[in-house]
């Protein structure tokens, strides 16, 4: 699996016409970019306690589910928004990430080609199939995948950052050297970046390089223990 290769989901937020439990949607929205999944998970119920067939909010409430954990009753949510909106991509998309976390490859594949029939210029859609066949192993297949992401959106980080990775697990560091920082121009604040270059450059043996950017990155997010443990290997390293 290529490293970085997280999974990307989709929030459907609401659009300009009035939907009943709008109010509980909204604070549910909130609530998850907060990381306060179980306050999105209670918002997410009562905008479906008071409306049953909003699609949003079952989609939502998948992603809460799916981010706890909880892989085949947000498996269950996100097939009840298609079946109440088939064409909400969003949902067809979460729907496959659960699968990829379920292992069930083939299926999240076919519900890809799903959303793509719907949106065939969806970069979201074309990440999580990288994605997808990163986590098998099959690197060579993904890299096309998020190039064809970035064509559709060339400032879209998650693609960027996959690329990258997508290059270090190919071999070709220098190249994944130069996509992260492409991405760090404009994303300066975006630890995870920092992370995977300092760890492309600790595995080119560039130790003096590798080792601000781990620093770069606990700096960003002082709870990133992947990065500590890099950071004092490669200090490690160059004390020897």
């Amino acid at each position: 699996m290529a490293a970085g290769s997280r999974l990307w989901k989709k929030v459907l937020s609401l659009r300009s016409s009035p939907v009943r439990g709008a109010a509980h949607l909204r604070r549910g929205n909130q609530a998850l970019r907060d990381r306060d999944l179980d306050a999105a998970l209670r918002a997410y119920d009562a905008a479906l306690d008071e409306d049953p067939r909003n699609a949003l909010a079952w989609n939502n409430k998948g992603v809460v589910l799916e981010s706890l954990g909880r892989g085949i009753e947000a498996l269950r949510c996100h097939n009840r928004a298609i079946a109440l909106h088939p064409g909400y991509v969003g949902a067809w998309v979460n729907k496959a990430v659960a699968l990829i976390h379920m292992g069930k490859f083939g299926r999240a594949h076919a519900t890809l080609d799903f959303a793509q029939d719907l949106a065939p210029n969806n970069e979201l859609v074309w990440l999580n199939r990288g994605i997808a066949f990163a986590r098998v192993g099959r690197t060579e297949r993904a890299l096309p995948c998020f190039d064809r992401s970035l064509e559709i959106e060339p400032n879209y980080a998650p693609a960027r950052m996959n690329r990258g990775s997508a290059l270090a697990a190919l071999g070709r560091h220098r190249e994944a050297i130069a996509c992260y920082d492409v991405l760090l121009e404009s994303r300066p604040d975006f630890a995870e970046v920092w992370f995977h270059k300092g760890r492309v450059l600790l595995e080119a043996s560039r130790l003096d390089e590798a080792i601000p950017c781990f620093a770069k990155a606990l700096e960003l997010s002082p709870r990133f223990e992947s990065a500590r443990v890099l950071l004092e290997r490669a200090r490690a390293q160059v004390a020897v």
